[in-house]
């Protein structure tokens, strides 16, 4: 028989740091500062059972962020000790609001996927799994300034999660709390979280007091409060209490609520979020007699009491127990070389894995027990893989004969195994219009599935990395409706909406996502006709204000501004209001070429707007007359004689007489202060001759030229 030795699908190494191949090249931070502002960081530790809540008041902040990486260090808190924290967007960009699922070890992590790193003092994990959301997120010259951001943080890729929320950078009331929002790691119905307290700590000079908590929203028979020591307390400046909060879902989904805290400066809500994990996850086992590693006995292990780990990939599925009797287990099981694990087949002649060659391999081993050589077979009854390809299902069950022998040990592991594993079908027609500068509606169509329970809406400032995850971001919805409106956006800043359904099995759907805009802006139109006129003719100027929904805004006060061409300044010509229609309608004689747009007034909730900007080119108007008649002899000489508007003294006109196919210019005049001219010419030739009077463009002016003139040369 083979000795003991360690089985778990993971060798938990929490302390150890390998760096493999020499030293670690870890990206450069900025200098490091102390942050002095109102800060927290909290830490729920589910491997030793640790809740760590670090402030301003207890610890130091170090912030040495650079624009691709957010970089604290947290000293002191209620055990002395250190904690270093490291996230890091995917490709490095700047980080900014949003949701990043599937993190890896920073700084090792794959191109693509964002990278974290939890290091208590100088121990940190070999290998991380987990993810972020941040909620608000604030650069000014590449300085880290604002930062709300709730972690997951998985260490060797264990069951077990160090969680909690970073803050600091943001309002901070006189009666506040610690954390402002608690997302607990998935979580199986019927199965215990762990307690997360929440601290509400006393900021300004004035005693303040709490008189009631409570659970609201609409899920919470999910979460319990454990006790509440704060209900009833007056608390004086720095002095703080405790309420003790646990998950406990008794539904398959996301599951939210609100922990509602009465104080005597306002009602604080704390967001509850968690996920109850659908399915069904357990180890069962049955040894026959004679059989080493199961002694002849029979195991049931499962998610309300134990620790029931699985992780995979098409390739390769281990799972671990570690019960709560002291019992543990290991197992893993591939396919052949070059075959997956598909759902329905069995896998025949394994041996024990990874000594098993190019067949299939398993190996269960467990309690200090395990074989040196085995044979056996495995069915998987039921598989399934997520988008990024870990293991979301597993029903599988083997016969593993120790040492070749003929007694053998019989199992059943299943992982979130479920008859029903298909999501509902998306939400369709998904619009998100804001509705002021604050606020926005948003509004989509539920599909028709029959076991939908419910559709969630979450969302979050920027648009980067969007929630497509219903338990994170900030809630704006759960239930059946097919419309809401949010509140308390931040004026100009654009937010990136997720829209989910799920069903009663727990089984969600992909993210619709929508974005509401930045700005919140109406729409002013603007046409110009003609856009091309000669001095003196009119333009019409015709627009129409509406509202981002595209909805008429009558009695809006508009303004016809022009800027002259080559200058900056706007000017107001002429003002009036819109018509019930939103419309408005001018028509203007412009003196020159100009530059023209609307301008109307903030109006309501609307902030003032402009409209596109349309040129309008206009020509001199230049007369032209002859002197006498019409009719001369050769050798005699005819006076044309006009004036050029708007007036232009000093400058050239030039007489044009056209032959050969063209104009030819024949004589010049300058104009005189009034702007008229006189130019004579005497014609060389017999003949009806074609003469016009023409003047050159200039900067606020097209090129001019008079009507035809007819001249006869007898």
């Amino acid at each position: 028989m083979r000795g003991p030795r360690g089985h778990r699908v993971v060798a938990f190494l929490v302390g150890l740091l390998v760096v493999v191949g020499g030293l670690a090249a870890f990206e450069g931070g900025a200098s490091a500062a102390a942050y002095n502002g109102p800060w927290s960081v909290t830490m729920s530790r589910e491997s030793s059972g640790a809740n760590l809540q670090f402030d301003d008041t207890n610890a130091v902040l170090t912030n040495s962020s650079t624009s691709s990486l957010v970089k604290l260090d947290v000293s002191g808190g209620p055990t002395g000790s250190s904690f270093d924290l490291e996230f890091q967007a995917p490709t490095k960009t700047t980080m900014a609001a949003g949701w990043y699922p599937d993190a890896q070890r920073y700084p090792f992590q794959e191109a693509g996927r964002p990278g974290m790193s939890v290091t208590v003092g100088s121990s940190g994990c070999n290998e991380v799994t987990g993810s972020f959301e941040v909620r608000d997120i604030a650069w000014s010259s590449g300085t880290l300034t604002k930062l709300w951001l709730l972690y997951e943080h998985h260490c060797e890729g264990g069951e077990r999660a160090d969680f909690g929320e970073i803050r600091f950078g943001m309002p901070a009331a006189s009666t506040d709390v610690e954390p402002h929002a608690v997302h607990w790691p998935d979580t199986y119905p019927a199965a215990q979280s762990k307690v997360v307290p929440v601290l509400v700590r006393q900021r300004g000079t004035s005693v303040g007091s709490v008189s009631a908590v409570a659970l609201e929203g609409a899920h919470r028979q999910d979460f319990t409060i454990r006790s509440d020591e704060c209900t009833g307390r007056s608390l004086d400046e720095g002095q703080s209490c405790l309420v003790n909060v646990r998950f406990a879902p008794q539904s398959p989904g996301p599951r939210t609520a609100l922990l509602r805290i009465t104080t005597s400066t306002g009602t604080l809500r704390v967001p509850l979020d968690g996920y109850g994990i659908p399915g069904t996850t357990d180890w069962s086992m049955q040894s026959d007699s004679g059989d080493y590693i199961g002694g002849g006995r029979t195991y049931h292990y499962t998610t309300a009491t134990d620790l029931v780990n699985f992780l995979g990939s098409r390739t390769r599925v281990s799972g671990s127990v570690d019960a709560a009797n002291g019992e543990s287990w290991g197992g893993t099981f591939v396919p052949a070389q070059g075959d997956i694990l598909v759902q329905g087949s069995t896998y025949p002649n394994a041996h024990r894995y990874p000594f098993n060659g190019t067949g299939a391999g398993m190996d269960v081993d467990g309690e200090g027990r395990g074989c040196n050589k085995l044979v056996g077979d495995f069915t998987v009854n039921q598989v399934g893989f997520t988008g990024t390809g870990a293991l979301d299902r597993l029903d599988l069950t083997f016969e593993q004969h120790c040492e070749e022998q003929t007694p053998a040990l019989h199992g059943r592991l299943r992982y979130r195994a479920r008859a029903d594993y298909t999501a509902p079908a998306r939400v369709t027609n998904a619009t998100a219009t804001r509705t002021s500068s604050t606020t926005a509606h948003l509004a989509w169509t539920n599909p028709a599935d029959a076991d939908r329970a419910a559709t969630v809406v979450r969302y979050m400032p920027d648009t980067s990395a969007p929630p497509t995850n219903p338990t994170v971001g900030n809630l704006a919805y759960t239930g059946n409706g097919s419309s809401v409106d949010l509140s308390g956006l931040t004026a100009g800043r654009a937010y990136s909406v997720g829209i989910f359904t799920y069903d009663s099995t727990g089984n969600v759907s992909s993210a619709r996502v929508v974005t509401v805009t930045g700005s919140y802006a109406p729409v002013l139109t603007f046409t110009a006709s003609p856009t091309t006129l000669t001095y003196g003719a009119a333009v019409t100027m015709s627009g129409r204000l509406t509202d981002p929904a595209g909805a008429a805004v009558a009695s809006a006060r508009v303004h016809v501004q022009y800027r002259s061409i080559g200058t900056t300044t706007w000017k107001t010509l002429v003002s009036g209001t819109t018509s019930s229609t939103g419309q408005i309608t001018t028509s203007i004689k412009p003196s020159g070429t100009r530059d023209f747009r609307l301008l109307a007034d903030a109006v309501g909730q609307l902030p003032s707007v402009t409209s596109p900007v349309r040129r309008v080119n206009v020509a001199p108007k230049i007369t032209a007359a002859l002197a006498g008649k019409s009719s001369i002899l050769l050798g005699q000489t005819a006076t044309v004689t006009g004036s050029l508007a708007p007036s232009h003294p000093g400058h050239a006109v030039l007489l044009q007489a056209y032959y050969s196919g063209a104009w030819h210019t024949v004589k010049s005049a300058t104009l005189s202060s009034s702007s008229t001219y006189s130019v004579s010419y005497t014609p060389t030739s017999k003949g009806a001759r074609t003469f016009r009077v023409y003047h050159s463009a200039d900067t606020d002016h097209l090129a001019g030229v008079s009507p035809n003139l007819t001249l006869t040369v007898g």
